[in-house]
């Protein structure tokens, strides 16, 4: 039911290029595709091909959704999805902009948050050369909202000073700019060998790690399992947003970690 959903979505896009109500932007995650929204409005219409809950390293596009994402005039990617190769061999240059997004690191972070959308405005600017100010001024009030919400979170994020972690490797990042130690961290998709989890376990139990912090967007059987044995606390943040925007998405993550850390000290 879902590719099917998805790959009626895509052929409307390879029918359509733009719109009366704009052009159509593909994005491969929904962390790309809510910046487009911001900054394009009612000058762009998003199509995003990974569902925000599902791992976007995974994902497995079918030939008629590659076929049919051909059309679109631009076409925003990460450039570590795995599956990119096929979309990108799938598209005419004539026909399509391929963008791969060249900011490293985690978009959850604002000031890396921050830099993809500059590089997205430039390149909606590209296909809309007309609307270039627009997004320009979309752009300069969407950021002074996420700058208001990180400003906001600086007092929450002392909470979380120099508490140690264990964390899957994609929250990492995150969780040390919200000022956490990250004692350890394992892989997202990771049939551990008992002697490696042993090892996990040992580390938080030696570091006293509080939590065990795991990604929505992963299998989180190893994180699940490294928290009952260690008899820690084990919570799931996202890495991108799920329902609402961006600065929900943190500030959800900050709720949840705070709430766990609550729990935790109930436990002690």
């Amino acid at each position: 039911m879902f590719f099917y959903a998805l790959a009626s979505i895509l052929l409307f896009v390879a029918h359509c290029r733009s719109t009366e109500s704009g052009h159509t932007v593909v994005a491969s995650t929904s962390m790309i595709g809510t910046i487009v929204k911001e900054v394009g409005k009612e000058r762009v219409n998003v199509i995003t091909i990974v569902p925000a809950g599902m791992c976007p390293g995974q994902f497995d596009l079918k030939p008629g959704e590659l076929k049919a994402a051909s059309n679109a005039p631009l076409v925003l990617m990460h450039g570590w999805e795995q599956w990119m190769g096929d979309l990108v061999l799938s598209i005419s240059e004539r026909d399509s902009k391929v963008r791969r997004v060249p900011v490293t690191g985690s978009w959850m972070i604002p000031s890396v948050h921050l830099e993809a959308v500059d590089w997205i405005v430039e390149a909606l600017s590209d296909v809309d050369f007309e609307a270039r100010e627009f997004f320009h001024d979309n752009a300069i009030e969407y950021k002074r909202r996420v700058m208001d919400s990180e400003r906001k979170l600086e007092e929450r994020r002392e909470a979380f000073s120099d508490i140690p972690v264990i964390s899957n490797q994609h929250q990492s990042e995150f969780l040390e700019w919200l000022g956490f130690r990250v004692v350890s961290t394992f892989a997202s998709h990771w049939d551990a060998a008992p002697r490696e989890l042993a090892e996990i376990v040992r580390t938080a139990r030696r570091e006293n790690a509080v939590l065990i912090v795991d990604n929505l967007q992963d299998n989180t059987k190893t994180g699940r399992v490294i928290a009952k044995t260690a008899e820690r606390i084990h919570v799931v943040l996202t890495n991108f947003p799920v329902k609402g925007s961006y600065t929900d998405a943190v500030n959800g993550n900050v709720s949840q970690l705070l709430e766990a850390l609550h729990l935790s000290r109930e436990q002690e």
